[in-house]
């Protein structure tokens, strides 16, 4: 969810994500958090355990933490990866894409709705974006804007090239598994309804 949506009065906060710098260890003196960002993990996953429990941060030791985009001097590019736009809506979220670059910060993979960043000081810099296409490893790569602002720039696969390359992607069986299951309550067989299931903790490498 982007840092920027309020539950209260955005409706689809859900589908909103943000730039996700990565899980960083704390220590609380009672009063503040006393956060390490030396030892900032590229994660962007808190595992929380409720089982036993309610969970409390205070009581965790690592916290998830967002990078400043604003900061001065900074080229920045943040924005969503879709499979295809139908009747001008945006279709089938690419979650876990892999993304690197060069000489700065990026969001290592796409989340679950399609958002990446990308952020550098230096002028030139690419990213590139990695997936699966039709079994096989594809890629495409874009560059970074010189000017020292925040770019919101959203994808769509079928799209891309010129000539485009991979027209069909949406479309194309071997693009897509299917997983089924259910969600059950801790040691029994009752159903839970009504939860949001992800795929995390995995991407192209």
């Amino acid at each position: 969810m982007s840092h920027l949506a309020d539950p209260t009065s955005v409706t689809d906060y859900q589908n909103t994500s943000t730039t996700v710098w990565g899980l960083c260890p704390f220590i609380y003196n009672g009063t503040q958090l006393n956060v390490n960002t030396n030892g900032r993990l590229p994660y962007q996953e808190l595992i929380i355990d409720a089982i036993t429990g309610d969970y409390n941060t205070l009581n965790d030791s690592k916290i998830l933490c967002i990078s400043d985009m604003s900061q001065s001097g900074f080229k920045a590019t943040c924005g969503y990866i879709y499979e295809t736009k139908r009747n001008g809506y945006n279709q089938n979220p690419m979650d876990l894409m892999s993304v690197t670059g060069e000489n700065g910060m990026w969001s290592i993979i796409t989340d679950h709705n399609g958002f990446y960043w990308f952020s550098t000081e230096g002028s030139g810099r690419t990213y590139s974006f990695k997936f699966y296409n039709k079994c096989a490893s594809a890629e495409f790569i874009n560059g970074e804007g010189n000017a020292n602002i925040m770019r919101f720039i959203n994808y769509f696969i079928d799209e891309i090239g010129n000539p485009v390359k991979w027209p069909d992607y949406s479309t194309t069986a071997c693009n897509r598994v299917l997983i089924t299951g259910r969600c059950v309550l801790n040691n029994s067989t009752i159903g839970v309804p009504n939860i949001t299931v992800c795929l995390t903790r995995e991407a192209l490498q």
